[in-house]
């Protein structure tokens, strides 16, 4: 039996809902062996069902892990705009100045994996204006006025603007080490500059050092 499917050729080719669903299952399946998260890896990314599946050949399968370890190894620089499902979505302009419900919103989405997409209706959302350099955004409602299209959105976008918080956080506490005197409020601002940034968000760091590693080795 012949079997169609489409292999992801980097993480633009792989939605943040399908990301979301390996992740839920290696949440779920911590003691899970590679054989099984592979499986679940090219049923998701490659859309097949185990049916399917059972009928491609071993070195295609082979084949097909492979294409998917080198797209999980492309950089994800950070986009700040994209479009998508008809529209141009611009990251937040100004971090500064961002409202408290986006705050809030951040701080609890970022930290669990099945709300990644509700995080990247608050980042990124309908560009209103440009001029030159700079830019407006729609003003922010709520994160379900475009939490399905985002979830449905390519990833590396969204891991990119994960890298940039993770980034931001890094530059910040390295300027507090810097300049700080008192160890006391050095820690105390550390602590509110991680927590901003989504790196003092335990899942977030999972994410980008032990989980994201853990899913590169199951693919290889």
């Amino acid at each position: 039996m012949k079997v169609k499917f489409t292999i992801p050729e980097s993480l633009a080719d792989i939605s943040l809902s399908q990301y979301q669903r390996y992740m839920d299952i290696v949440d779920k399946n911590e003691d899970a062996d590679a054989d099984f998260l592979n499986l679940k890896s090219v049923e998701i990314f490659c859309n097949l069902k185990i049916n399917d599946l059972r009928a491609i050949k071993t070195k295609d399968y082979e084949d097909i892990l492979g294409d998917l370890a080198e797209s999980f190894k492309s950089k994800t620089p950070f986009k700040k705009f994209f479009n998508f499902a008809g529209q141009k979505f611009g990251f937040i302009p100004s971090l500064e100045n961002i409202s408290m419900g986006e705050y809030i919103d951040l701080e609890t989405y970022l930290g669990n994996t099945k709300e990644w997409h509700k995080a990247m209706a608050v980042m990124y959302r309908p560009v209103t204006l440009e001029n030159k350099d700079t830019y407006l955004v729609e003003d922010y409602e709520s994160s379900e006025k475009y939490a399905d299209i985002m979830a449905a959105a390519p990833l590396d976008i969204y891991l990119g603007a994960q890298v940039f918080f993770y980034n931001l956080g890094r530059e910040l506490s390295r300027h507090i080490l810097v300049c700080s005197d008192n160890p006391m409020i050095m820690d105390s601002a550390l602590m509110k500059i991680l927590d901003v940034s989504g790196d003092g968000t335990p899942v977030f760091m999972h994410l980008l050092g032990e989980r994201f590693g853990d899913s590169m080795t199951s693919l290889n």
